[in-house]
């Protein structure tokens, strides 16, 4: 089990029934609040807060990240 240290993504191909195995995408430190989208070229934008402290905001493929 995970707690706020952490923050994975995972993927499905058939709303939401299955999902691929999490891919760890930040870790290490205190995370709240994420949020993604992925637009029309495949980008995922993901903004979440870190440390309480300050948003970051973070731009990825899905082949970039391992999903």
């Amino acid at each position: 089990e995970t707690g706020r240290e952490t923050m994975t993504a995972s993927l499905s191909d058939d709303d939401g029934r299955t999902w691929s195995e999490g891919v760890e995408l930040m870790a290490g430190r205190a995370i709240a609040y994420p949020d993604a989208v992925q637009d029309g070229s495949g980008l995922i934008h993901c903004v979440v807060d870190v440390d309480r402290r300050r948003v970051e905001y973070r731009a990825f493929t899905e082949g970039a990240a391992g999903l």
